[in-house]
């Protein structure tokens, strides 16, 4: 660690002029109990320390820091609305573990022009951020990314090879369903049909459905390349201790178990409340249910065919 720096994590990084400004605030020896990452954010910066005493810096000390030995052991990928969350709390449920979800700087990086810098600065911001993130005496670092990054997966698999990974994915009618619900994925969204090399226009559910067939497309491809663990929703909690935590090199103890089935009682986004099912919907606007036949049938049923042939050949 920068001595400077000691004790400090980056919490935003934002691009300027071929590199980037880096946002830190005080850790220390914290844990992280927030479902996701931006909720630590918000709990770090009331810390009257952080509040006074929040430095910023360029990329060098991410660069600094840069140590291709340490890498998170494990990335959690996945389609949205599948049960990610839950399987990084029931990750979190282990004291020596540390779970970033969704971290705003990874993804920033993540989110940069191909162009905006060269790849071997890309990827000492990415093994920086890992880094500084890690916990110390011996403790795992793990990440769940968020959906739209799994268009990273050759990049990722770049920067952190021979890191175990786990996709999660649903129906495609429910997840696309879930999604306009939740209404993260409207048309007209012009930076996110960039990203995903798609384009605005024709109503929420084709502009969604096109958005979630290149996350489906990016896992199929990555399928193929091997080292991805494809986990379905209704698999789940089940799935942690038996595929999971086995492909990602997680030894439970009973306790550990114990722990984990405690936190797969509780709405993971929402601690302390009891976990209902997502009951099928019964019912499904027929533009919905049309524009999920239309662009995502054909790869989830890629997807379930791989995954398929991961459990005949028993990979975990």
């Amino acid at each position: 660690m920068v001595p400077s720096l000691s004790g400090f994590v980056p919490i935003r990084i934002s691009p300027r002029q071929g590199g980037v400004r880096v946002g830190w605030c005080w850790l220390g020896d914290g844990r992280l109990d927030e479902p996701f990452f931006v909720q630590t954010v918000e709990r770090l910066l009331c810390d009257p320390f952080n509040l006074v005493f929040a430095p910023e810096t360029d990329g060098g000390p991410l660069e600094a820091l840069a140590d291709p030995g340490t890498v998170p052991s494990g990335l959690v990928l996945h389609t949205s609305r599948c049960g990610s969350t839950l399987v990084a709390r029931m990750l979190a449920a282990r004291e020596d573990h540390r779970i970033l979800s969704e971290p705003e700087p990874l993804e920033g990086v993540l989110r940069l022009p191909g162009t905006f810098a060269a790849a071997d600065r890309r990827r000492a911001w990415l093994r920086g951020l890992a880094s500084a993130w890690a916990p110390a005496r011996g403790g795992r670092l793990f990440v769940k990314l968020d959906a739209i990054s799994t268009l990273s997966l050759p990049e990722l698999r770049q920067v952190f090879p021979g890191v175990p990974r786990v996709f999660l994915y649903r129906d495609a009618v429910e997840v696309l369903a879930s999604n306009l619900e939740e209404g993260s994925l409207r048309d007209g969204n012009l930076s996110l049909a960039a990203r995903c090399g798609t384009h605005v226009g024709g109503g929420d559910a084709d502009f969604a459905a096109r958005v979630l067939a290149r996350i489906l497309e990016a896992s199929v491809a990555d399928s193929r390349e091997g080292g991805t663990l494809l986990v379905r929703y209704d698999e789940l909690p089940g799935a942690f201790v038996t595929r999971i935590a086995p492909h990602l090199g997680v030894v439970l103890s009973p306790e550990d178990e114990a722990a984990a089935r405690r936190v797969s009682q509780e709405d993971a986004k929402a601690p302390g409340r009891p976990f209902r099912t997502a009951a099928a919907r019964s019912v499904v606007a027929p533009e919905v249910r049309a524009a999920a036949e239309r662009h995502l049938r054909q790869l989830f049923s890629e997807l379930e065919a791989a995954r398929a042939r991961q459990l005949a050949r028993g990979f975990a």
